[in-house]
């Protein structure tokens, strides 16, 4: 929240010399496609906040108003909804749909200096493909859970593991980087299940992983979108 408060009032400042009235924020999100089940608590958080400031007198004597547009998880139309609240006067753009998307704002927020904040997006191409000094990553990096999630598995002393992830390009991605990271630790991957878009449940993947491994898998959800999870087999 510091981090968040301190890079609005930054761009806060930065349009004070031509507007005095709202600070307008522009925050994309998904309302409709495979991030909405983070993408919509997020926002009615951001909301929130934005109310609980502006309650409290606003930022720097000025009311917060927000810009919600849905970009439905498409990079395709992100960068350029991205634009059109720039051009409605956004001067901080928040980003709570999925990563690829984020990506592609950055594409007009950088060319336009806003500054722009994402605090969920866990793909590390997001800060390391684009030197984009007005972007910021908040959220758990890939690279972390992987990293965490390994030294877990090295703790446990597994050897034989099951891979649970979605179809999304970005669960395919990041399926990969754990893919990787597991076969250099020795540990070997059985068993992989994808869990389709739209799918409410993981259940059938894992009843199905259970009668693999003779019903030793604990219950995890595979979280659509952002995450990929392995339940231990042996």
């Amino acid at each position: 929240m510091k981090k968040f408060l301190a890079a609005l009032a930054l761009a806060a400042l930065s349009a004070s010399a031509y507007a005095q009235g709202t600070i307008k924020i522009g925050v994309i999100t998904d309302r409709v496609g495979v991030s909405k089940p983070y993408s919509e608590p997020a926002t009615e958080g951001v909301i929130f906040g934005a109310e609980e400031i502006n309650r409290k007198g606003g930022l720097l004597g000025r009311k917060i108003e927000l810009l919600i547009e849905d970009d439905q998880s498409r990079p395709d139309i992100s960068a350029a909804l991205a634009r059109k609240l720039i051009d409605q006067g956004a001067v901080f753009i928040l980003s709570v749909s999925l990563s690829p998307a984020t990506q592609q704002q950055q594409t007009v927020t950088m060319e336009a200096k806003t500054p722009q904040m994402t605090p969920m997006n866990s793909a590390d191409y997001l800060t390391t493909q684009l030197e984009n000094p007005y972007f910021w990553q908040t959220g758990p990096l890939g690279s972390v859970q992987i990293a965490t999630l390994l030294a877990h598995a090295k703790t446990k002393n597994f050897k034989r593991v099951a891979l649970i992830t979605d179809n999304s390009d970005l669960g395919q991605a990041i399926a990969k980087a754990f893919k990787g990271t597991l076969e250099k630790a020795g540990i070997q991957i059985v068993a992989e299940e994808v869990v389709p878009r739209g799918a409410t449940t993981a259940m059938p993947q894992m009843q199905k992983l259970r009668g693999q491994s003779g019903g030793d898998v604990p219950r995890r959800r595979a979280d659509r979108g952002e995450r990929a999870h392995f339940p231990r087999l042996s």
